[in-house]
C-alpha cells in the first residue's frame, strides 16, 4: 500500500513540502537549488535534494543555513523550515499532527490513572477508546 503524504502524488515529507514551497516562491527548483549550491562549493545534486524531500535520506545539517544564505528567509519561513527540518524529515505534517493528538490523549489517560480514575478522559474523536 502506498501511503499518501502531504505532497499528494509527490510523496514529500513535511520538510519536503516546506522546501518545495520555499523553492517555488523563489522561482527555483530542485535542480536550480543544487546548481546554486554547487557554485558555493557544496556537492549537492538534484537527486540528493529529491531524496531529502521524500525522506529517503536526512538533509545535511547545514542545509537550513544555506537556504537562508541563498534566499534570505523571512522570520516565518525560517521558523517553519527549522521545525520541519527538526521534526518533519520522515513524517508528513498530517502524521505529525496525529502524533501530537496521541500524546495529548495518552498524557490525559496517564494523569487520570495516577488520580485513580482509569478510563476517564479517554475519548478521542467522539469515541470511547
Amino acid at each position: 500500500m502506498v501511503e499518501e503524504r502531504v505532497g499528494g502524488d509527490r510523496g514529500y515529507t513535511w520538510f519536503g513540502e516546506v522546501l518545495h514551497r520555499l523553492l517555488r516562491s523563489r522561482g527555483s527548483s530542485q535542480s536550480a537549488f543544487a546548481r546554486e549550491s554547487r557554485e558555493l562549493g557544496y556537492d549537492y545534486r538534484q537527486n540528493s535534494v529529491s531524496n531529502w524531500m521524500r525522506g529517503v535520506h536526512a538533509a545535511p545539517r547545514d542545509l537550513p543555513g544555506l537556504l537562508d544564505r541563498l534566499y534570505e528567509l523571512s522570520e516565518e519561513e525560517w521558523v517553519e523550515l527549522g521545525v520541519a527540518y527538526a521534526y518533519g524529515q520522515k513524517l508528513s505534517r498530517e502524521e505529525l499532527e496525529n502524533v501530537r493528538a496521541f500524546r495529548r490523549f495518552y498524557r490525559r489517560m496517564l494523569e487520570n490513572e495516577r488520580r485513580g480514575k482509569p478510563g476517564e478522559g479517554t475519548k478521542r474523536s467522539g469515541r470511547e477508546e
